[in-house]
């Protein structure tokens, strides 16, 4: 019962000080701009769940999961599953196998483009790309 008193008065707090906010058009560094309308909902939302994700993870006791324990383990070469998959593309069927991958992506303000990639798959097989526009 509390936490719901507690969430109206928070809204009615909220929703009292947006509506009474005067709008400022100047931008933030001359670049960004500046709070919009749901700033402020969007703001506190995303806080919330952060710190209920941090809370959730001091419960965790296993230690797994998305954003839960050591990085460091996530830095590892995982192990590829064994398993095949069968996918069906235009009435053939097509034996799939695990792989790992990594991507990356960089543009500069002068008009290159780069994008690089890696994936590892069974029996030590290594696929690699690389792709470089000028414009």
């Amino acid at each position: 019962m509390y936490l719901i008193l507690t969430s109206i008065i928070i809204s009615y707090i909220t929703w009292t000080y947006l509506k009474n906010k005067k709008k400022s058009t100047e931008r933030i560094l001359g670049i960004y701009s500046v709070e919009g309308q749901w700033f402020y909902l969007k703001y506190f939302t995303m806080l919330l769940m952060l710190k209920i994700r941090k809370f959730s993870s001091k419960r965790n006791k296993s230690g797994m999961g998305y954003g839960v324990g050591c990085t460091n383990d996530l830095e590892k070469i995982q192990p590829l599953s064994s398993d095949k998959k069968v996918i069906t593309i235009e009435f053939r069927e097509i034996f799939v196998s695990a792989f790992d991958a990594v991507f990356y992506h960089g543009v500069s303000k002068s008009g290159y483009y780069f994008v690089g990639g890696i994936e590892r798959r069974h029996n030590n097989k290594v696929n690699g790309l690389v792709y470089l526009l000028v414009s």
